[in-house]
């Protein structure tokens, strides 16, 4: 029993060989272009002949074998000249580290569309020359910062991103953004993203709308306690919000209410921080009321944010604050 376990063995690591190899060689190669596609490849071969210029792996199983394999960037041990690299439709979700991380100097364009890809893949930093990244139908919502900033760091490269779950949110102000300013996304007009109430939305519409909205929130509290609303507007502002506040908001000889309506108008979102002291102010009460109306009058109410700093009993709110 004991021999026919290692024949068995013996048999299966041989197949397993034979395999690897048939994949290997059944890779065309005319003139420097390199085809393996349509080969179910788990691995990248590591015969890449060192004069090809162009390798289309594409349509296999190169994500299973990056997640499996941790030898999966073996073939890129020798100096290789490709312009071009085609990865798309591999079932990618993670991209071993040292796989672009090499120095292709040459390379052209990378495609990567039609995979599982969440996050923006990582460049040597010698990659100077890429013109071109194809991540098309993946499953990225947004660029974090790190992202924006390898992309950046790649020079004028232009990354198509159509097809791809975009999310549009507060969360994400930091990548619309970048997508509005950017030139690096030509097929911008081709993007949709899904807003917080899970409808769809055209990217460039969402982003034009960002800039009549340039006032992320107007913070509306008691002049007694912004001491401590300096902290609150500097926390904002790391994260990409914009605070409006009357004391460097407000136009100068313009009318109070006329000011609080301009602001209503351009801000995404009001928020009221609700301490005793506002409580206890008649003008705070009145701008709250002013909001509300405004809101309501607009099909705007879930503008309003109801912040309680102190605690506070409901039955001690204004009938406003207790009506929000």
């Amino acid at each position: 029993m004991k021999s026919i376990k290692v024949v068995l063995i013996w048999i299966l690591i041989s197949l397993k060989e034979i395999q690897g190899q048939s994949n290997e060689t059944k890779c065309n190669e005319q003139d420097k272009i390199v085809d393996c596609s349509h080969l179910n490849l788990t691995i990248i071969p590591r015969h890449i002949p060192i004069y090809a210029n162009s390798l289309d792996l594409s349509r296999s199983f190169l994500g299973r074998g990056f997640v499996n394999n941790a030898e999966a960037g073996s073939f890129l041990s020798k100096t290789l000249r490709l312009q071009d690299i085609n990865l798309s439709s591999n079932k990618i979700s993670t991209i071993p580290k040292e796989l672009f991380l090499h120095p292709f100097k040459q390379l052209l364009t990378l495609t990567m569309s039609h995979n599982n890809l969440i996050a923006f893949p990582k460049f040597h930093a010698s990659i100077k020359a890429l013109q071109i990244i194809n991540l098309t139908f993946n499953s990225i919502t947004d660029f974090k910062y790190e992202d924006i900033d390898q992309n950046e760091k790649l020079g004028e490269v232009d990354t198509l991103l159509r097809g791809n779950p975009l999310k549009c949110s507060c969360k994400r102000l930091q990548f619309m953004k970048w997508l509005g300013q950017s030139s690096r996304v030509p097929d911008i007009l081709d993007l949709t993203c899904v807003t917080e109430k899970v409808s769809h939305r055209i990217m460039s519409e969402v982003i034009s709308n960002l800039k009549t909205f340039e006032i992320s929130c107007k913070a509306k509290l008691c002049h007694t306690d912004a001491e401590w609303v300096k902290q609150f507007d500097d926390k904002l502002s790391s994260m990409g919000f914009s605070l409006c506040m009357d004391s460097k908001d407000f136009f100068v000889g313009n009318r109070i209410e006329g000011n609080v309506m301009n602001v209503i108008d351009s801000s995404r979102k009001i928020i009221f921080i609700i301490t005793h002291n506002f409580i206890k102010s008649y003008w705070e009460s009145y701008e709250m009321e002013m909001t509300r109306m405004n809101a309501y009058l607009k099909g705007r109410e879930d503008m309003v944010i109801i912040v309680l700093k102190d605690k506070i009993e409901i039955y001690n709110m204004p009938e406003t604050i207790q009506n929000i």
